[in-house]
C-alpha cells in the first residue's frame, strides 16, 4: 500500500509541477499585446486594416460595457504544433476578462499550422460551451479560410463570439451588432464530463496523500499577481486578470 501511495504521489507531483512551471513561465513565453491593437493581434500581416479596426472597435465597446474581453491573435505557428496548450497559456498570460468574472474569449489562429481555436474563460463556459465554439468555427471561419478569405472568416467568427457574450449580458445591440446569430443547443459532450472528473480525482489524491499542499500551491500561482487594468489611448489595453478553464474547440482547414 505504501509503494502504491508513493507512486501516486510521484505522478501527481509531476502533473502539478508541469502545470506550475507552465503557469510561472507564461509571461516570458508570450509576447506583450500591441499598444494600439489589444483586441486584434496580427503577427502575420494577414488581416486587413478594416477588419482590425472593426474588431478593435467592437472589442473595446464590449469591454467597456461588460468588462468581458474577446481577443483575436494571429500567429505564424505555435511550439510543437500544440495549439490547445499554447491557447490556454496565451489566455492566462493575457489575463483575458475580468478577474472576478473570468469572462474572456480568445480566437487563436496559427496560419502555417492551418489550425484555429476558441479558448473560453471560466465565466463564459455556459454561454460558450465546447460544441458551440466548434460550431462557430465550422460555420464562419473554416469555409472562409478554405476560400482564402481570411479577414472575412476571422471577422465573422469574432462577431458571433461577441454576440454570445452580448446575449449572456442582455445586450440587444452593440455598435451595429445584434444578439445572437447562432442556434442554441445543449452541446453536452463526453469531454464536458471527463475533464472535471479527472480534476476531481487528482484533487482527492492530493488531499488524501499530501494534505492538499499541491492544490494550495497551484491556487497561489494562479491568483498571485493576476490583476490587470486599462491601458493607454486608442485600442491598446491589457487583460483584467481573468483565467481560462481550458474549454473551447479547435479546428483545422
Amino acid at each position: 500500500m505504501k509503494s502504491v501511495g508513493k507512486v501516486l504521489i510521484a505522478l501527481l507531483t509531476l502533473v502539478f509541477a508541469w502545470f506550475s512551471i507552465n503557469t510561472v513561465l507564461a509571461a516570458e513565453t508570450y509576447p506583450p499585446p500591441p499598444s494600439d491593437s489589444f483586441y486584434a493581434e496580427d503577427y502575420t500581416g494577414t488581416l486587413s486594416v478594416e477588419t482590425k479596426k472593426h474588431i478593435n472597435a467592437i472589442g473595446y465597446a464590449l469591454d467597456q460595457k461588460t468588462h468581458a474581453q474577446v481577443v483575436v491573435v494571429m500567429v505564424a505557428t505555435v511550439p510543437d504544433g500544440d495549439l490547445e496548450s499554447y491557447a490556454n497559456g496565451l489566455f492566462r498570460s493575457r489575463g483575458l476578462g475580468d478577474k472576478e468574472k473570468n469572462n474572456g474569449l480568445l480566437l487563436l489562429v496559427s496560419m502555417k499550422d492551418r489550425k484555429a481555436r476558441i479558448e473560453v474563460g471560466y465565466g463564459l463556459e455556459g454561454a460558450m460551451n465546447d460544441a458551440k465554439a466548434g460550431r462557430l468555427l465550422d460555420t464562419f471561419l473554416i469555409p472562409a479560410f478554405k476560400k482564402g478569405d481570411y479577414s472575412r472568416g476571422v471577422q465573422d467568427t469574432y462577431d458571433n463570439m461577441v454576440r454570445q457574450v452580448m446575449k449572456e449580458y442582455g445586450l440587444a445591440s452593440l455598435d451595429g451588432l445584434s444578439s445572437p446569430a447562432v442556434k442554441e443547443d445543449s452541446g453536452f459532450t463526453m469531454e464536458d464530463f471527463l475533464t472535471p472528473l479527472v480534476l476531481l480525482i487528482l484533487l482527492v489524491i492530493d488531499w488524501i496523500f499530501l494534505g492538499g499542499r499541491l492544490t494550495r500551491l497551484i491556487l497561489f500561482l494562479l491568483f498571485t499577481g493576476r490583476g490587470g487594468g486599462r491601458g493607454g489611448g486608442g485600442f491598446g489595453g491589457s487583460g483584467r486578470g481573468g483565467s481560462s478553464g481550458g474549454g473551447g474547440a479547435s479546428r483545422g482547414w
